[in-house]
């Protein structure tokens, strides 16, 4: 029993392990994804003004009981966004997420108004978000390419 218990245990390891590899958390940063996904979004959702700066990557504090050939590390990124309202940038953070490449984990977001009168015959972004986003990736150096 306690050999199909451990059977079990390496399946459902093994299994976490490929989903992180597929969604493309393990492994290198990937900073041409991530630009490409900026993109993407910002054509998708039609976002008037979009701006990033990605800082260099940085390891984090590991915690006790992680194996000692993984390392997680974290590039920050800076975002300044223009919006027609608060829905774009749930949106926006929504499909940050959903494009894989590393894990987005959202330090902070600020959101104000940009204090510029409705336009009359178009739309025109009311409001300002700034966020500061950790991307995060694992190096598993016990891994064989």
């Amino acid at each position: 029993m306690r050999i199909a218990e451990e059977e079990r245990e390496v399946k459902e390891k093994l299994e976490i392990y490929r989903r992180l590899k597929d969604i493309g958390i393990l492994g290198e940063e990937q900073r041409l994804e991530w630009a490409d996904a900026m993109a993407r979004i910002r054509t998708a959702r039609e976002l008037p003004d979009l701006r990033y700066r990605v800082e260099r990557q940085q390891p984090l504090k590991t915690v006790p009981g992680k194996p000692a050939n993984v390392e997680f590390y974290a590039s920050r990124m800076q975002v300044v966004l223009a919006l027609l309202h608060e829905g774009d940038l749930l949106h926006f953070l929504g499909d940050l997420r959903a494009s894989g490449n590393a894990y987005y984990a959202v330090r902070s977001c600020s959101l104000a108004r940009t204090g510029q009168p409705a336009a009359i015959s178009g739309l025109s972004p009311r409001l300002r978000a700034e966020c500061e986003i950790d991307l995060i990736t694992i190096l598993d150096r016990a891994a064989k390419a």
